[in-house]
């Protein structure tokens, strides 16, 4: 006789036994009666003894399937529970998150490896774009979006304030400054970024400066123009929200305290079926987390 014994063998004779018929088993397991049997047979040819006596219309089993059944019973059932357990760990949620290239690239990226560390449960599926996400149709579970309009209520988590500023690299500052009021600024050349809410024209008026040329340099995205001003390309007017590393670091600074412009671009929308999912609420949290001081709105 073997003694490794099939287990889905074993499953199935418990099954017939339990329903005392190879159909309702064939119907429970969602396999064909022949194959019942033929399972059947080949644990009674693995035991070197039959289970089960077989008439016209039914079946019985024999002494030695219903004592053999009793002592595997409780086997079965712990095998069972343990298998529910390991899949209940090892099943993972879909999250989905959409956000602007920017505050992706910024603010959640150099802390995601911490999210995702933190929730294995939890199947991220990140994108990022300018264009705004229709949560319904593309089944977004929160986005983080950025524009002039005033924020629509609906699915609305957060609205968060930022500081539009002029931000250069120490070296630049030093070569070319000190920076000490707006009109040093004319000494430097200037980075610009086509999606920040606030552009230079819209700065130098209140800050009592005219620029007679044109920005140096010029980027599609924020990020961008953050990366070329710690370089030394320019100063480049942006957030503190989107530059908050590079200024915690050193690698830029804002010198002329309090010329900045406030504004609240960036909302947090969650799709309101999902918002109070604990999938979207950790996601949440991670975001508040990793926000600078003073940046949501009240």
């Amino acid at each position: 006789m073997q003694q490794n014994l099939s287990l889905k063998g074993l499953r199935i004779f418990a099954t017939a036994i339990r329903l005392g018929s190879f159909q309702k088993a064939a119907e429970e397991l969602r396999l064909t009666p022949s194959a019942i049997s033929h399972q059947i047979r080949a644990l009674e040819e693995e035991l070197g003894r039959p289970l089960f006596s077989r008439g016209p219309r039914r079946i019985a089993p024999t002494a030695d399937a219903l004592s053999f059944h009793a002592e595997i019973r409780e086997a079965l059932q712990i095998i069972d529970e343990a298998t529910a357990r390991l899949a209940e760990r090892t099943r993972r949620v879909v999250l989905v998150v959409h956000s602007t290239p920017s505050f992706a690239f910024q603010t959640l990226l150099p802390h995601l490896p911490d999210f995702v560390i933190a929730h294995p449960e939890i199947d991220l599926r990140f994108s990022a774009s300018q264009a705004p996400a229709d949560l319904v149709r593309e089944q977004v579970d929160i986005e983080i979006r950025y524009s002039r309009h005033p924020p629509r209520s609906e699915g609305l988590v957060d609205i968060l304030e930022e500081t539009i500023s002029p931000l250069v690299s120490p070296a630049l500052n030093n070569r070319l400054g000190p920076i000490r009021s707006a009109a040093d600024l004319l000494r430097f050349p200037r980075v610009q970024s086509a999606f920040c809410l606030v552009q230079w024209l819209d700065w130098q008026g209140p800050a009592g400066v005219v620029f007679s040329d044109e920005p140096a340099a010029r980027f599609d995205r924020s990020f961008m123009s953050i990366a070329a001003a710690c370089d030394g390309v320019g100063v480049a007017l942006e957030s503190d929200l989107l530059a908050a590393g590079e200024l915690g670091s050193g690698s830029l600074i804002a010198p002329l305290s309090g010329s900045g412009i406030r504004i609240a671009g960036h909302r947090i929308v969650a799709r309101p079926p999902r918002a109070e999912s604990p999938e979207v609420r950790s996601f949440l949290a991670f975001i508040r987390s990793v926000l600078p001081a003073n940046t949501l709105a009240i």
